[in-house]
């Protein structure tokens, strides 16, 4: 019953840029998901000296070994983002949601671990959505994944940056 620090490497002084190859940049609104002994993480805002940085990489922390590592891509992610949520099914990693200082965003993109590619399977939610509660749930005859809350709202292209409109929907 006592908490300890899984991480087995040695952080980087926060004003080493190399620190961006051996683990992630401080960041907020990201999410994570846990996939066969490894926990991935994509996105969020931050960033190294309190930058307001807008993030689509995508890391893993090996539980077995407490080693961050970047993950490579065979082709471009989906735009950055924050506030938004990741899933696993599978070995495919679903991005959901999220905002960014320009965009909001309804759109899943997938990642698939084994091709290392992402792709967009082309589901759209109707209105964005950022800061949201989601839950993946087996279910007959399919899995379902599951929104609830959060906030959405509508500001336009490089429009002034404010709070969305809390919402009590799923």
């Amino acid at each position: 019953m006592e908490w300890s620090n899984p991480v087995k490497q040695e952080a980087p002084a926060e004003d080493d840029e190399a620190a961006s190859e051996t683990m992630p940049h401080p960041r907020a609104n990201t999410a994570a998901a846990y996939v066969d002994g490894k926990v991935y993480i994509f996105g969020g805002h931050g960033g190294l000296k309190y930058q307001r940085v807008a993030f689509n990489d995508l890391w893993c922390f090996d539980l077995s070994t407490g080693h961050w590592s970047k993950c490579d891509y065979a082709n471009n992610p989906c735009e950055p983002r924050g506030g938004h949520s990741i899933f696993a099914l599978g070995r495919k990693l679903y991005i959901y949601g999220g905002w960014n200082l320009e965009t909001q965003y309804n759109d899943i993109t997938t990642y698939d671990l084994d091709t290392k590619e992402w792709y967009d399977p082309n589901i759209y939610n109707e209105t964005p959505r950022w800061n949201f509660c989601a839950c993946m749930v087996e279910a007959i005859p399919s899995w379902k994944y599951f929104v609830f809350g959060g906030e959405q709202g509508d500001f336009p292209e490089g429009g002034p940056r404010r709070f969305g409109a809390f919402v009590n929907t799923s």
